[in-house]
């Protein structure tokens, strides 16, 4: 990247990778830059309005969306949201709470802005933005609050994974069903973890070799090395992942064993 960034929030938007503000160990960001797969090649971009760290982001219907973080003096409530073709950020309406290590999901249609800290608590108040609407709405608030979690959506569900409780590291999660605006409990990772990142994996076609534990899969990773080891129930295959931040906030843990949610109908498996 053209800048080094730690507590940075990162999304994809129609094909790119975008790494928002963040932490070069001595000031604060708001420059944005993007990376293109094909071209291998990193560019900026505008500026956002707000310099922020330990914010989220994700991109909705052709636009990305960066809310919360920290100023360096302050916890945000602000968003903004970013066209590409006119390179240009927006204000938004603000969000309810301030939110610092906030985690920003996009899920039909709307952003949703979940948990966080707010510079006395570790929160458990989720909110959703609807573009087409201007506003905030609330939504049933996690089970737990934390910040610096992971989440991914997989069978129409948000999964929360991890993150710090204000007393520790936490292994706990659980996922939300907006049918029924409700957070339910899943099995808990074996190791907490934060600081953590998750993303959804679609198009596995051999998903069924996968070893199954209810509706589960799990993956074992090694401590300290490039080479994960994916389980299948009567062989394994080994892949490379890297390391997705540079720098890690002081309640952030090594790896350790994970634990992949897997979806048989749909082919596709959230790594955490």
């Amino acid at each position: 990247m053209h800048s080094s960034r730690c507590y940075v929030c990162a999304a994809e938007l129609s094909g790119f990778i975008y790494a928002c503000g963040g932490f070069d160990g001595t000031n604060r960001h708001n420059s944005v830059e993007r990376y293109s797969p094909g071209r291998n090649q990193w560019q900026m971009v505008a500026d956002m309005t707000s310099i922020r760290s330990d914010a989220g982001a994700c991109g909705v219907d052709g636009k990305l969306y960066v809310a919360g973080g920290f100023s360096g003096t302050e916890c945000l409530n602000t968003a903004e949201c970013f066209d590409p073709p006119n390179n240009q950020w927006t204000l938004l309406t603000p969000m309810t709470c301030q939110r610092s290590g906030v985690t920003v999901v996009a899920f039909k249609h709307a952003v949703y802005a979940i948990g966080g800290f707010n510079g006395s608590v570790r929160l458990d108040e989720v909110e959703k933005y609807y573009p087409d609407r201007g506003a905030w709405f609330p939504v049933k608030e996690m089970q737990k609050g934390r910040s610096n979690f992971a989440a991914a959506v997989i069978e129409d569900r948000i999964f929360v994974v991890g993150g710090y409780d204000g007393s520790g590291t936490t292994g706990h999660v659980e996922y939300y069903e907006s049918e029924k605006d409700e957070w339910t409990e899943a099995d808990n990772l074996r190791v907490g973890r934060s600081a953590a990142s998750a993303c959804t994996v679609k198009g596995l076609e051999n998903i069924q070799e996968f070893t199954f534990y209810g509706k589960e899969a799990r993956l074992m990773a090694h401590s300290g090395s490039l080479d994960w080891q994916i389980h299948y129930e009567q062989h394994s295959h080994a892949g490379l992942a890297s390391n997705p931040k540079s720098c890690s906030p002081p309640e952030a843990i090594n790896p350790k064993p994970l634990l992949g949610h897997v979806n048989r109908s749909s082919k596709a498996i959230g790594y955490f």
